[in-house]
């Protein structure tokens, strides 16, 4: 058998001793391809040459048996996602083989929500939960009011305190001088006496159902509570996006507003949500107010009781205890739908790690496609629906040339965008729920744990981001040293070194996405936006190669304009701005000029009189190369020579700065210089007021301006001028000084 590791992206040496650990395990990381037969995951035969993801058995352990060796590991139980979370995965991995079988398109994929489905349904209150408050009042009434077994226990008590003798306590009595008082006349006056003591005894068989039935309620409930309240915060973020303006950018809330409104109507639902929210908080604070009664504490913790009861007197018989038998079988009824047999729970977790796959697949496509109600990139493909394995390609029509994305979904379910000019951007979903993590100390390994698997070349043509099962409300319950280290594309640079408030070269990708989250679909953007834009911008200034052909004249003539420099270090030849109309006419003038003189000295400068002529498309070419550069990011508004949709300036430092003069929109982007480590980073400043951000958590990026970012924005000052430096760290304020870190960043 041959282990695959989908965060080195390659096999691993399989251990060849026996009863072999896999140390640090995370959900999705690994997969198993059989060589033979006889391989076993978890004592479910593996079909040769078929890979198989590495998952848990009914006590979240992992064993993998063939001919050579065994392999065992533990995945905590914080790492897996919960049924109802597992149930909303599968539905995407369902519906990706459903429209494969009906040959859909892929933009019939990128149409589909990447929320939570059927949401409207799972806010209501279940029939379970409406059978649990009536049998609430039953409940109280037995755990106030028991029933109870009398025994009679015989005791050695003081003769003031006897109510009834034993019936040999006269026997024992004249063996035991030591319990005598004195010697009468009359006989013995005793001082202690053998006594029946009347016992009473509360853990009997009805009352353990009582207590467990309690037990395993309250487990339901904080489940259901966590479920309802995830959908609850993604409604109140629709409506926040919706109502809050001044908050975030009307950009965002346009494109959230409309992912919403596919589906949903979220102030109603939000009611729906709230109502139910109440409900299972009500029944489960009066829940817990029973586990402070004499009953439950006298029920010991390991009575355990089987699945099906017993029909004694007191649970047919008894009023009170009628109503905690019905509600026992059909929290029974529930807990067999959610039982799986070993092969059920097997395939249940290949269902949930493909789920999460698809899902991650249907964000990538959704934010690089053109869709109903979103332009995303700009992408379009009119192939069928991908296919893992396959190599895909789209197409983005610009003004004057077509740029081609290469997609492949990689048989392992990561996601690799390829371009010839920007190199390779890889999104390697992992289902385990990162954000979990119970303390700082298992935060700290995993992060070191994804460090050393994961490739981080250094180099902005080949980028890997781990996109993890997980949501901000999660991310929230963690601690605050940890959250951005959770949740970053890696462009705001972190200190690697946990304990240490100086930065280093961290530039580890991780980005929490789940169908519960709204802006799951704008980090993947953000991410992609970096990858595009980053590399773009910071091309600048444009290398042409014109140097070896370009006549000195010429050359003269637009270092004047400034349209052009040599570089001081290779005497390269730099393009600094597209040519204006002014640098055409002088430019054209004198080619023409030139062109002439060459022909008037006939045969012999025939070639230098081609080579002139090429040069006619020169302004052209140069406008081509810019193209990309100064097309808004925003609105997608062209440059022209001619119009005046975008102004450029070079501000010097090989640093420029781009407006898009649009009214709707007014975009500024560009480099700007780092005061701290002098090299240049790009950015984007969204037009029209500037919100108040009140909210500075992780991830306010995100709420605020979504994939319309590219240096995270500094908050150094309220003006949200400066930004986070991709290559150190720093605020990128040039004002500050040279060993100023934000530190509110």
């Amino acid at each position: 058998m041959k282990i695959w590791g989908r965060l080195q992206q390659k096999f691993v040496q399989v251990p060849s001793t026996s009863k072999e650990a896999i140390t640090d395990a995370l959900l999705g990381q690994w997969q198993v391809k059989s060589d033979n037969d006889g391989t076993k995951l978890n004592g479910i035969h593996v079909q040769k040459n078929t890979c198989n993801y590495l998952v848990p058995d009914a006590t979240k352990r992992l064993t993998l048996q063939d001919s050579k060796a065994t392999l065992t590991s533990k995945f905590p139980a914080w790492q897996i996602p919960v049924d109802s979370a597992a149930d909303s995965l599968g539905f995407f991995a369902k519906q990706h083989q459903q429209m494969l079988v009906k040959q859909s398109t892929w933009q019939d994929w990128a149409n589909l929500s990447p929320l939570v489905p059927e949401i409207a349904s799972a806010i209501q209150i279940e029939p379970l939960e409406k059978i649990i408050k009536d049998a609430i009042p039953h409940l109280e009434e037995i755990c106030h009011r028991p029933r109870s077994y009398l025994k009679m226990e015989t005791e050695k008590l003081p003769v003031a305190r006897v109510q009834r003798i034993a019936p040999h306590a006269i026997a024992y009595l004249t063996s035991h001088t030591e319990d005598w008082e004195c010697k009468t006349f009359r006989g013995i006056r005793p001082k202690n006496v053998l006594s029946l003591v009347r016992e009473e005894l509360l853990d009997i068989y009805e009352n353990r159902v009582t207590v467990r039935l309690i037990d395993h309620v309250l487990v339901y409930l904080r489940q259901r509570i966590r479920d309802v309240e995830k959908l609850k915060n993604e409604l109140e973020q629709v409506l926040n996006f919706s109502e809050v303006s001044q908050s975030i950018h009307w950009r965002n809330r346009e494109r959230i507003c409309h992912l919403w409104g596919e589906n949903f109507d979220a102030a109603p639902q939000l009611k729906v949500a709230e109502v139910t929210l109440d409900f299972l908080k009500l029944i489960k604070q009066k829940l817990l107010t029973l586990t402070d009664t004499d009953l439950y504490k006298a029920i010991p913790r390991s009575a355990e009781v089987e699945g099906t009861l017993r029909n004694t007197n007191i649970l047919i018989g008894d009023r009170h205890y009628r109503e905690i038998a019905k509600l026992w079988r059909e929290w029974s009824k529930w807990r067999s739908k959610r039982s799986k047999t070993a092969q059920q729970l097997f395939d249940f977790y290949q269902q949930t790690i493909n789920g999460f796959d698809a899902f991650c697949f249907l964000l990538c496509s959704k934010v690089l496609m053109k869709t109903d109600r979103d332009r995303g990139f700009g992408y379009s493909s009119d192939s069928a629906l991908p296919e893992r394995g396959q190599l895909y390609s789209l197409q983005q029509d610009s003004h004057k040339e077509s740029e081609t994305l290469n997609f492949r979904w990689l048989d392992d379910g990561s996601i690799q965008l390829e371009s010839e000019k920007l190199g390779i951007l890889k999104f390697i979903p992992l289902v385990a729920q990162l954000a979990e993590s119970p303390d700082e100390q298992t935060s700290e390994q995993i992060l070191k744990l994804l460090e050393s698997l994961v490739d981080q070349a250094d180099s902005p043509q080949h980028r890997t981001i781990i996109l993890y099962f997980g949501t901000a409300q999660d991310l929230s319950q963690i601690s605050p040293k940890f959250q951005r280290f959770f949740n970053t594309i890696g462009n705001d640079l972190l200190s690697s070194d946990l304990n240490s408030s100086s930065k280093s070269d961290r530039k580890l990708a991780l980005l929490p996405v789940s169908p519960f989250d709204i802006l799951s679909t704008e980090r993947v953007a953000r991410a992609i936006q970096w990858w595009i834009y980053s590399q773009k911008y910071s091309a600048y200034p444009i290398k042409n190669g014109l140097e070896s052909r370009l006549p000195d004249e010429l050359l003269r003539k637009l270092q004047q304009s400034g349209a052009m420099r040599q570089s001081s270090q290779n005497n390269q030849l730099l393009v600094m701005r597209p040519l204006s109309p002014d640098d055409r006419m002088i430019f054209n003038s004198n080619l023409h000029s030139m062109i002439k003189r060459e022909e008037a000295k006939g045969n012999s400068s025939r070639g230098e009189v081609v080579k002139l002529r090429q040069l006619k498309n020169l302004p052209e070419n140069i406008d081509r190369e810019f193209e990309s550069l100064l097309t808004c990011p925003t609105c997608q508004a062209k440059y022209s020579a001619t119009g005046f949709d975008i102004s450029f300036e070079n501000i010097g430092n090989d640093c420029f700065t781009a407006h898009c003069q649009h009214k709707q929109c007014g975009t500024n982007w560009g480099l700007q210089r780092c005061g701290q480590c002098q090299t240049n980073y790009p950015y984007i400043k969204l037009g029209g007021a500037n919100p108040e951000i009140s909210d500075r958590s992780v991830g306010w990026c995100d709420r605020v301006f979504g994939r319309d970012v590219l240096a995270v924005t500094c908050f150094a000052d309220n003006s949200l001028q400066f930004y986070i430096c991709s290559n150190c760290g720093s605020c990128g304020n040039s004002s500050q000084s040279s060993s100023y870190y934000c530190q509110r960043c």
